[in-house]
């Protein structure tokens, strides 16, 4: 999994340059989110579910929220991407991509855009 690096994680949510090292840690899986206080509903989820959980409070953010679409013959939910709500369609974000399988820094409003088959 690949996941933003620490400078431009520090740089974009103004952290510590420490802070932004346990980020990136926690995203590529080398800081397991056992070492954070999780609910027992968060400790549900899969592991980029977790990560983006323990960024989210790490940034103070407003939760991790899901891009998806529902094929319309069923009622089947197709998640395409999650990411941590930092409350603008365009402000930065971390988004994991479950295709690519990998963690970016971008915005929703941009993965969005760049994937017009997915989303109408």
């Amino acid at each position: 999994m690949s996941a933003p690096t620490a400078k431009k994680i520090a740089q974009v949510f103004r952290l510590t340059d420490q802070e932004a090292i346990i980020i990136r840690k926690v995203l590529k899986g080398e800081l397991p989110t056992k070492a954070f206080k999780l609910t027992d509903y968060e400790r549900q989820y899969g592991a980029a579910e977790r990560r983006l959980i323990v960024v989210n409070k790490i940034i103070d953010g407003h939760g991790v929220e899901a891009l998806a679409d529902r094929d319309d013959n069923s009622s089947s939910y197709l998640p395409h991407a999650i990411y941590i709500n930092t409350g603008d369609t365009y402000s930065p974000t971390i988004l994991f991509d479950y295709h690519t399988r990998n963690f970016s820094l971008t915005t929703w409003g941009d993965y969005v855009e760049r994937h017009p088959k997915w989303f109408d």
